[in-house]
């Protein structure tokens, strides 16, 4: 029979309460549980730790992100293009039914059937493209589009 010896930790109450619980749950001592778990524990050590993917892999993973990344670039681009079209239409199409409009009218033409789409576009903008402080809206970084 193989001699044993004694082995003590210490850990706060509450973990060996979880030791406690699942060890009941296991049926066995807490006393084997811990003898079990730290066996378990050495299995699974290896100081030679082999990554999970190689350079070339990271590489190709890389290389699709950034891809992936420029698309989104474009189709965020191509929609700010759309939304600036469609409001110079809105502009347009007013002041031909309405002409000699003034500035004014214009912009407050605008703030009427525009308000519900400006407070969800702002919405959307806010963290990524714009920071709000004390209700003052500012760039959250540079924007590269303004060329």
């Amino acid at each position: 029979m193989t001699e044993l010896s004694h082995v003590a930790t210490h850990v706060p109450e509450t973990e060996r309460d979880v030791w406690e619980t699942e060890a009941e749950e296991m049926g066995t001592s807490l006393s084997q549980y811990v003898q079990m778990m730290a066996i378990a524990g050495r299995k699974k050590f290896d100081r030679h730790v082999e990554p999970d993917k190689t350079r070339a892999d990271l590489r190709r993973e890389l290389g699709r992100l950034m891809k992936d990344l420029e698309e989104r670039d474009e189709t965020i681009k191509s929609l700010r293009q759309q939304l600036r079209d469609t409001e110079r239409k809105t502009v347009i199409e007013f002041v031909a039914k309405n002409p000699g409009a003034t500035y004014g009218d214009v912009r407050q033409h605008l703030m009427n059937t525009n308000r519900g789409r400006i407070s969800s576009m702002l919405a959307e903008m806010e963290g990524a493209e714009l920071r709000v402080e004390e209700g003052k809206f500012y760039a959250a970084r540079v924007e590269k589009d303004r060329e």
